[in-house]
């Protein structure tokens, strides 16, 4: 019990640090070019999931109507 208090303090006492710090008040904060590519790529490879999966079923259904 007492290493899950010690933990639960010491969380506690980082996130305050990091609260009460310049990371907080930085207002002009704005997405790295990285992240934004990487975000771009995966909603591409989402979509060309999502059509390939709807051409193997369509697939699927036309030969099994025959």
């Amino acid at each position: 019990a007492s290493t899950v208090t010690a933990m639960r303090e010491a969380a506690h006492d980082y996130l305050y640090a990091v609260a009460n710090s310049n990371a907080m008040n930085d207002r002009n904060y704005a997405t790295p070019g990285w992240v934004r590519t990487l975000y771009t790529v995966d909603a591409v490879l989402a979509v060309l999931l999502v059509l390939l999966e709807a051409a193997v079923v369509a697939s699927y259904i036309r030969k099994r109507k025959k």
